[in-house]
């Protein structure tokens, strides 16, 4: 028998100290996790066992709060108030804080786009511990998998799609008076929205001092989220809008 083992001691059974690749993530619900009532942000990926990768078992999943849903299959969440930031109670604020603040990676993520976009945590590879999270002296902590050092940037190697497919609920629709307001819309309505943003975001980029002053306030404009490729170009710091806008094209 092992030195200093206990058989009497138990266990989780459950993943608890190992490096991470984020090869997908999305926003969904599950019917599993408080009745479907709550938008998660899922990661699946590779983790490193004895210099191989395997598949996780089951993705990863961080509770958004309440309000927000996702009406495009995951790529975004969006709040049904309009809000524009997560709150910090919850554990995907939680998430947000531990990489941006704790370990450091504020520019690196402010490049890569905003938290209510999904794909932005997709290739960034860390190692995971679990640990108790605390609520107030009322309430009982919980347990949950949560980073504790960033190791750095992965290209390529995403999931087939078959099993990205497999993993995602069906899409989540708007609600009734939306989706209504969606059919009024004339023809041809949408691509003349997009020109106008795009002029508004070349504009504040001629403006801007400089890259992040630009990001900041672009993303603050209704409808950039929403728009995975005008979003794209946002990010994009050396052939995107901004640089468009500064002639480094």
């Amino acid at each position: 028998m092992a030195e200093n083992f206990n058989p009497w001691e138990t266990e989780s059974g459950l993943p608890d100290d190992f490096d991470l690749t984020v090869r997908e993530a999305w926003f969904a619900k599950d019917a599993r996790y408080k009745d479907g009532e709550v938008l998660l942000l899922h990661w699946q990926g590779a983790v490193e066992k004895d210099g191989e990768e395997e598949e996780l078992e089951t993705p990863i999943i961080f509770p958004c709060g309440s309000g927000w849903n996702s009406y495009d299959g995951g790529k975004t969440a969006e709040h049904e108030k309009g809000r524009k930031r997560f709150i910090n109670s919850s554990i995907y604020g939680r998430l947000i804080d531990r990489c941006v603040k704790d370990l450091g990676m504020m520019d690196l993520m402010l490049r890569r786009g905003d938290p209510r976009v999904a794909k932005v945590w997709e290739g960034l590879k860390f190692h995971l511990k679990r640990e108790k999270i605390e609520f107030g002296s009322k309430l009982e902590p919980i347990e949950r998998l949560m980073p504790d050092k960033f190791l750095g940037e992965v290209k390529g190697g995403k999931l087939t799609p078959a099993k990205a497919t497999a993993a995602r609920p069906k899409q989540e629709t708007k609600p009734k008076e939306e989706a209504e307001a969606k059919e009024e819309t004339v023809a041809g309505s949408d691509d003349k929205k997009r020109k106008l943003l795009l002029a508004k975001l070349k504009a504040e980029a001629k403006k801007a001092a400089s890259f992040d002053e630009f990001y900041e306030k672009a993303v603050e404009i209704e409808g950039v989220t929403d728009d995975e490729e005008i979003l794209a170009q946002v990010i994009d710091e050396e052939a995107g809008i901004y640089a468009q806008a500064k002639g480094k094209e």
